[in-house]
């Protein structure tokens, strides 16, 4: 669902971010200033996509591994180092402690970005940090535009049918206030466990100061709306915004709990849309009142989410119906509930959540544009032709010990983190040595658990206690650590195990760190030159590729021969930034800065470049550092 002109119910495909990827488009002439985040689980890799979407927000950009093979990195990981580093210390992502799932191989790019993650816990002790909620604000010169992106689905690359809800900021005092927003980032740096960049709470204080006189715009055709965070204050008070019986009612939730199921009740029947498995734990007797559907076998299909790795958090959702959304009427007024918590007690009872109560005209807002009444029609797609009904094999509720084993494994990761890893580097012959340690006493562990840094082969597992490893590259060096907890099951001989990753004070890393990271990125010549170019153009990822490989008619590619210095095709944009006052040059000069490349240590780039580029910044008013 997003704020178009005329609403209408959408639900985000599996596996597709366009509508994600499109929130961060800047209005005309405006920035990205500030972009805090927050998810439950985290996918590593998928953290490297809101500075993408942010640097290349026109054109969809696929996130490759760099070929150490190669001569020179890809294209699009050029893309993305300098989206990163471009984007990373204005960008923040608050994510459930413990709740950070392991990347696989280890993608170097990590390196600039590890201080935008902060881990943190719930005011409310035994519940979670589950909102899924983007607060961003872009700028031009001084002036200040604002917007809230608000989803159901978490930063990870799972493939599962979402909401998204995007509100730009409007006139002030129509609309919908966004001071709640501005209470909601105000408090989320105080949450934190473990290490925090000291940049970043200031950050969420000046985007809170920011939002707190800010309106924004109301999708139409809906008429009022708020803004609703969850959890942040231990009141007691339930937020559960579903009346006791309302006209009608439809309950849309992946995951759902007996006193919650039995709640749900309106005047005529509630359609109530979940997962089967849901089903199967809650029992037919606790939705005997309502319509039970589920998506059908179509709209379920596992499209493109590995779901062979461990899992990282109980009832992860990786594929399937993940969408969360309340709607119901009360005599002329539809309700539309969207956002982050599901139907369930501790969602409205003490988890931190995100969503927004959209109200209009019931013809138009409320149950019967989600559900027209009748057969659905074949020339309009809606939401009933993607569910179906379903019987509920069992009648009473079940527990399931699977689901117990994840939970203690889970509060054991929190439990580590909560502990203080800190991971300290110590020259070891030209390499490190990586050492494990803990402020306070380890927590005694459910079943087995296994450490490594998530730079070094899951061979490389050890026990908490004896954290240590020997003979780690400078670019390998991470404050990311993979815990790995196997834990017995009632009824089952296999262990079950659960994965995550923490991340721990690194301390003792070199300052060249991010340096030497950056030149194995741009070891050549050629890598430079390329990356110069894409800084000097402001390039979208399609000409890079363009310059790359070029098509004949055939269909067959060939590359084109290796840019140099020489090629004056940079000496162009060089001079045209120059005279443009571009932001461009600045970027130049950082690179080289972090290269250490100068007159003295030119390195791969040539002394005639050099000396082109040191009469060129010192023109516009520059001075080499």
């Amino acid at each position: 669902m997003t704020s178009t002109e005329d609403w209408s119910w959408s639900m985000l495909e599996p596996s597709t971010r366009a509508l994600f990827v499109d929130a961060f488009r800047p209005p005309t002439g405006h920035h990205v200033d500030l972009a805090i985040g927050t998810t439950y689980t985290l996918g590593l890799r998928m953290l490297f996509l809101p500075p993408l979407a942010m640097a290349a927000h026109d054109r969809e950009v696929q996130l490759l591994e760099d070929d150490p093979d190669e001569g020179h990195a890809p294209v699009d990981t050029l893309a993305l180092l300098e989206s990163v580093r471009r984007y990373a210390d204005r960008t923040t992502v608050y994510c459930h402690a413990g709740a950070i799932g392991s990347p696989g191989s280890y993608p170097r790019l990590l390196t600039f970005a590890e201080d935008c993650v902060v881990q943190v816990l719930p005011p409310v002790p035994g519940h979670i940090f589950h909102p899924k909620v983007w607060a961003l604000r872009f700028r031009r010169d001084d002036e200040l535009v604002h917007r809230l992106v608000v989803c159901s689905r978490n930063l990870t690359d799972d493939s599962s049918w979402d909401t998204l809800l995007i509100l730009d900021e409007g006139s002030h005092g129509a609309g919908i206030a966004g001071s709640p927003a501005a209470d909601f980032v105000r408090t989320l740096p105080g949450m934190a466990v473990g290490h925090i960049a000291p940049d970043r709470p200031a950050q969420a204080m000046d985007l809170a100061d920011s939002l707190r006189n800010v309106w924004f715009e109301l999708p139409k055709p809906f008429t009022g709306g708020e803004l609703h965070p969850l959890g942040l204050i231990r009141d007691g008070a339930s937020a559960w915004p579903l009346p006791e019986r309302p006209d009608r009612a439809v309950v849309i939730s992946p995951f759902l709990d007996v006193p919650t199921a039995t709640r749900i009740k309106a005047r005529r029947s509630p359609v109530l849309v979940s997962r089967e498995e849901t089903y199967d734990l809650i029992g037919a007797n606790a939705v005997r009142h309502t319509d039970v559907k589920v998506l059908n076998p179509h709209a379920e299909a596992e499209l493109a989410t590995d779901t062979s790795s461990p899992r990282s958090q109980p009832e992860e959702v990786r594929t399937g119906l993940h969408a969360k959304v309340l709607v119901w009427d009360v005599g002329s007024t539809g309700h539309t509930y969207t956002g982050s918590a599901n139907a369930t007690h501790a969602a409205f009872n003490g988890n931190v959540e995100f969503g927004v109560l959209l109200t209009g005209p019931r013809r138009v807002c409320g149950v019967e544009a989600l559900l027209p009444d009748g057969e659905p029609s074949r020339d309009r797609i809606t939401f009933g032709h993607i569910i179906q009904d379903h019987e509920v094999p069992n009648p009473e509720a079940v527990e399931d010990p699977k689901l117990k084993a994840e939970r203690d494994a889970a509060l054991h990761h929190e439990a580590l983190l909560k502990a203080g890893p800190q991971l300290t580097c110590e020259d070891d012959d030209n390499r490190y040595a990586v050492s494990l340690t803990f402020a306070r006493p380890l927590p005694t562990s459910p079943g087995t658990t296994r450490v490594r840094l998530v730079s070094r082969p899951r061979t490389d597992r050890l026990s908490p206690e004896h954290g240590l490893w020997r003979g780690v590259h400078l670019t390998q060096l991470t404050a990311y650590l993979e815990v790995v907890t196997q834990v017995p099951v009632h009824g089952r001989d296999d262990d079950l195990e659960i994965a995550s990753v923490l991340k721990a004070e690194l301390v003792g890393a070199p300052e060249d760190r991010a340096s030497e990271v950056l030149r194995s990125y741009l070891g050549s010549e050629e890598s430079i030159v390329r990356y110069l170019r894409f800084l000097l153009d402001d390039a979208d990822v399609g000409s890079l590729w363009d310059d790359l490989r070029l098509s004949e008619a055939d269909g067959t590619t060939h590359t084109r021969p290796p840019v140099t210095f020489e090629d004056l095709s940079i000496l162009e944009p060089l001079l045209r930034a120059a005279a443009d006052g571009s932001e461009a040059l600045d970027r130049v000069e950082a690179l080289l800065r972090d290269l250490g490349i100068n007159q003295d240590e030119p390195g791969v780039v040539s002394a005639e470049f050099l000396a082109l580029w040191q009469a060129v910044w010192e023109a516009t008013g520059g001075e080499r550092r």
